[in-house]
């Protein structure tokens, strides 16, 4: 089976950004989470330092062959269908938005 890549550059999406949501680039974000955990609620993200990527969702691991962070704070995950995501900070808070509109409190871990 062919392995899904992440593009090259960040996709075109009108990101559900709020008033108070300050963007972060793609370098602040691999320097924060890589080689680190990421809680998002019950789910916990694993970026790996050997730049792949897994969570843990309701008891179950999905793994992914890679991950990459853009300039603009989106990330893609490197799924048989690519998922991709932005990060910003609100109220010295990480947030994850989802591509929906989602949005979920981050918190990174060792």
């Amino acid at each position: 089976p062919a392995l899904a890549a992440c593009p090259n550059q960040a996709i075109s999406h009108n990101w559900a950004v709020e008033s108070g949501d300050q963007r972060v680039s793609g370098d602040y974000m691999t320097k924060l989470v890589a080689g680190r955990k990421v809680r998002l609620g019950n789910n916990q993200e694993h970026y790996r330092s050997n730049g792949r990527y897994s969570v843990r969702v309701n008891g179950q691991t999905v793994n992914a062959d890679s991950y990459r962070f853009y300039s603009d704070g989106s990330r893609c995950i490197g799924y048989d269908e690519p998922r991709f995501d932005l990060y910003v900070v609100q109220n010295s808070q990480l947030i994850l938005i989802n591509m929906n509109g989602g949005r979920f409190a981050a918190q990174v871990t060792n």
